[in-house]
């Protein structure tokens, strides 16, 4: 009979009160039932209620998270940006010379390699679904893997039957679709093999156009070609993750990939 909708952001917030954003929604309903038996008591009727309260967060810890580990950027919703660079790309942002922002993703699988790194960019397959979370320190795979990058990106792609699109009204992409990618990010600045912590996780949309050599993006102001080998996701700011690919809730702004968990 009454049920009262509240927002507010001091509900299991980390530090409540200083973000000025609703993070939780909490629900309380109450009705009045007929009662049965204690009609001889001249009871006729009961009031009773229910509540229950969600919360949406960042995302501290994502399973599945695809092997490129792009730099802390600025990044702008529908903007296309570099999640992984080619060789012939002018840009050494996020990346040592040796390094072309691969990452040797943790998990059971065979030897780490070119082979398993090109696993981990399919979904379902048998790459890694590792939960990473913010913090743990990840392996560089170095080396550019053109086969192996294209291999997986375009096997990817082929997964969707749907082609999302991103326009001036925002991103119109499908929850769950493999075209979806998250991805951890690095500050990946040293050559060769070497561990790294993640800083945040953010989500991209693959398309066509994501593995084309010619593609050309904004990085350091500058208009520059993403190279052989490169691939390029255009940016969907806050991201709903799909049940089970996310895990963990922080208050803080982490990232764009968010989660939402039941808290009472």
């Amino acid at each position: 009979n009454n049920v009262t909708v509240t927002f507010n952001d001091e509900l299991n917030d980390t530090s409540p009160g200083t973000d000025q954003i609703a993070e939780t929604v909490q629900v309380d309903a109450t009705m009045m039932v007929p009662l049965m038996f204690a009609k001889i008591m001249g009871i006729e009727s009961k009031r009773i209620s229910a509540q229950a309260a969600t919360r949406i967060g960042g995302a501290t810890g994502v399973g599945g998270a695809a092997p490129w580990g792009p730099p802390p950027l600025d990044y702008q919703e529908c903007q296309r940006y570099m999640l992984k660079r080619g060789q012939g790309s002018q840009t050494k942002v996020g990346t040592g010379l040796s390094n072309y922002s691969a990452l040797e993703l943790p998990g059971i699988g065979p030897t780490p390699g070119a082979d398993w790194y090109r696993d981990n960019i399919i979904p379902g397959g048998k790459g890694s679904t590792v939960m990473l979370s913010v913090g743990d320190n990840i392996q560089t795979e170095p080396g550019n893997m053109v086969n192996p990058t294209g291999h997986g990106v375009n096997e990817r792609l082929s997964m969707c039957l749907h082609t999302p699109k991103c326009g001036s009204g925002g991103c119109n992409y499908i929850p769950g679709c493999p075209r979806v990618v998250i991805v951890p990010i690095m500050n990946i600045d040293q050559n060769g093999k070497y561990e790294i912590p993640i800083l945040r996780f953010e989500a991209f949309l693959l398309d066509e156009n994501s593995f084309d050599k010619n593609q050309e993006v904004l990085v350091d102001g500058v208009i520059q070609p993403v190279g052989n080998g490169g691939v390029t996701g255009i940016y969907l700011g806050s991201y709903m993750a799909p049940s089970g690919t996310a895990g963990g809730l922080t208050g803080g702004n982490l990232g764009g990939v968010k989660v939402v968990h039941l808290i009472r």
